[in-house]
C-alpha cells in the first residue's frame, strides 16, 4: 500500500486546519479512509486532488453568462472579448 498522510499532514500541506480536512474527507474530496477514529488519505490521491480543475468547463461558461445578464450594456461576447476568452 503507498504511503499515507494524516489529517495534519495533509493541513500543513493545503495551509487549513486538522478539522477543515476532516470535513472535506466527509465530502470525499480528497479521497480517504477511516482507520477506527483516524482518517488517513493516500499521497497520490491528495496529489491527483490538487492538479484537478476546480470547475468543469461549462460551469465557467454559465457563471459568466448569469454575470453578463445583471450587466445591462454588455453581451456575453464582449464579456469574453474583455476576459480575452
Amino acid at each position: 500500500m503507498g504511503h499515507t498522510l494524516t489529517t495534519k499532514e495533509v493541513a500543513a500541506r493545503l495551509g487549513v486546519t486538522a478539522g477543515e480536512v476532516r470535513r472535506l474527507l466527509r465530502t470525499r474530496r480528497p479521497p480517504g479512509s477511516k482507520r477506527g477514529r483516524a482518517w488517513r488519505v493516500r499521497k497520490a490521491d491528495l496529489e491527483a486532488f490538487l492538479t484537478e480543475p476546480l470547475v468543469e468547463e461549462g460551469q465557467v461558461d454559465e457563471a459568466e453568462g448569469r454575470r453578463a445578464a445583471r450587466r445591462p450594456g454588455i453581451s456575453l461576447e464582449q464579456l469574453r472579448a474583455r476576459l480575452g476568452l
